[in-house]
């Protein structure tokens, strides 16, 4: 077996480019004509989350790729695999020669490292970005704030939301690829027991409030199969067909909400939003005037009686 020669770990397979356990670059660190023992091995192969590649999964680097595995990635399958044991390693010269110019070793290391190109790359970049002077800065800044004003406007963005049962922010137009690990997670765990119903409804809302409002719905549906009368997850559901400008259908399940709870106070400012954006004022205020009825004083009756005389009132 032959060790790595940056972290000393014992390399167990052959052509590895990168140390499973630091993370080096090992394309021309061994002489590949080396004689090798082989002998076989069983291991649990994963799938990386950075390059879809199979790697072990008792190891802390992807072997294709390089990235740091984080312990969470999908089990694809059991395997029994051959093990490498080099009984004659050869090893390469890994740094230049002394006498060789520094620039002319940096710029051979990255011709060869794309990694280190990159992160040159990366700090020119963010060298220059320090030199920008301030009113560059500002000048950048008020012309972003300018042209998100006017894609907010133009997209309608502005216009009434309705509101979510389980609290979550109004915006939900931005696909939110931070909680894809997250997502991958619950899915597997639903995937491999569906009646696990607190998990299916939180994969639900994650999905939903991510972004992915077509793919929430299937969760969604599958959690009403098992509870049906669930009058939250019926009101969130219509939501999800609001931001869909599915209007009929999002109504369909907001009214199969207030049949379960018939106060239901989110069913009933929903259901004003969405008559609203159909152009129907008139069942839009009647609908705020009951959310507003059921309890004034509270966040959501305050925003009914917001919505009443900011778009029937004194609005047109």
């Amino acid at each position: 077996m032959i060790n790595c020669p940056n972290c000393n770990y014992g390399l167990e397979k052959e052509n590895i480019n990168f140390c499973p356990n630091c993370g080096i670059n090992l394309k021309n660190a061994f002489d590949q004509t080396a004689e090798v023992n082989k002998t076989v091995k069983e291991v649990r192969l994963v799938k990386c989350n950075e390059c879809g590649e199979e790697t072990d999964a008792d190891l802390n680097y992807c072997e294709s790729c390089g990235v740091k595995l984080s312990g969470n990635e999908e089990v694809i399958r059991t395997d029994v695999k051959e093990e490498i044991t080099r009984t004659v390693p050869v090893q390469k010269e890994i740094t230049k020669k002394s006498s060789e110019p520094k620039f002319q070793n940096k710029n051979k290391q990255n011709k060869k490292d794309p990694y280190r190109k990159e992160q040159i790359k990366s700090d020119a970049s963010e060298q220059n970005g320090k030199q920008l002077s301030g009113m560059q800065i500002s000048l950048i800044v008020l012309a972003i704030a300018l042209l998100g004003l006017i894609i907010l406007f133009a997209s309608g963005a502005f216009d009434e939301k309705p509101v979510h049962v389980h609290n979550v922010p109004q915006n939900q137009s931005n696909i939110n690829l931070n909680n894809l690990q997250e997502i991958n997670r619950l899915e597997g765990i639903v995937n491999s027991d569906t009646t696990n119903l607190p998990t299916v409804l939180e994969l639900a809302h994650l999905l939903n409030d991510s972004g992915f409002e077509q793919r929430s719905i299937k969760y969604y549906e599958m959690y009403l199969r098992k509870n049906p009368n669930n009058a939250d997850v019926l009101v969130d559901l219509g939501v999800v067909y609001f931001n869909l400008k599915q209007y009929e259908t999002a109504k369909k399940y907001m009214r199969s909400g207030l049949k379960v709870s018939p106060n239901h106070q989110i069913a009933h400012l929903n259901l004003g939003v969405v008559n609203f954006n159909m152009g129907y004022q008139d069942s839009a205020a009647a609908w705020w005037k009951k959310a507003a009825a059921i309890n004034p004083n509270n966040e959501i009756g305050i925003r009914a009686r917001n919505l009443l005389d900011k778009n029937l009132n004194g609005g047109n």
